[in-house]
Parts: C-alpha cells; structure tokens; sequence
C-alpha cells in the first residue's frame, strides 16, 4: 500500500492531496534510498570540509592577530625611544602578517558543496 492510500485510509485526504500535488516540487521524490545515503554522507563531508576550512582561517587569524600586537608594541617602543626595534623590523613583521592574511581573505569553495557545480 503506498503512503498516500495509508494517508486517505487514515483520514488525512489533505495530506495525501498535498503529496500528490507537490511531488515535482520536491527534488528528493525521485531518489532511492541508496541515492538519499549517499546525498547524506556527501553532506556529511561537505561539512567537515566546510568545519576544517573555517578552523584553518581561525587560527591563520590567531597568528595573525599576534603579530599584529607584537608590531603594535615595537612602534610604541620606538615612539619612546627605547633601543632594540627598527621602523624596518616593523615593516617586515606587517608584510609577514599580510602573506598570512591573503589566503584566507578567499571564500569557501562552494561548489565542493553536493548538489553545487
């Protein structure tokens, strides 16, 4: 018996009306169960993929924000005075930052998404 005659047989005629009427609208309707398990562990890596890539940036962004307080505190000590730190020192550590920062500036691939091309 299929779901639509357990739906009428049930008393849920609406609901059976609505399957009936909204089965090309569901892009999932012509799929078998083999197909749906596999669209499921697609999404499963596609998400991990999407995790890991998220993570990557975070801690690029950590490094990143670290430099960028150690080069803050080389220019306050040379705005002071104090020995040990050169403006060019400075500048190098700001260029290293920026190579960090470029890569991770670039979105996520979407299209490793199931379903994208």
């Amino acid at each position: 018996m299929s779901l639509q005659k357990l739906l009428k047989a049930a008393g849920y005629d609406e609901m059976s009306f609505y399957f009936s009427k909204n089965k090309l609208k569901d892009r999932y309707y012509d799929k078998s169960s083999k197909d749906l398990k596999e669209l499921l562990e697609q999404y499963k890596s596609s998400e991990t993929d999407l995790l890991t890539f998220d993570s990557k940036k975070r801690d690029k962004a950590r490094e990143i924000g670290f430099k960028l307080f150690d080069a803050t505190e080389k220019l306050k000590w040379i705005k002071e005075g104090k020995e040990g730190f050169t403006l060019d020192q400075v500048i190098k550590e700001l260029i290293e930052a920026q190579k960090i920062l470029d890569p991770i500036m670039n979105k996520y691939d979407y299209s490793k998404l199931p379903g994208r091309s």
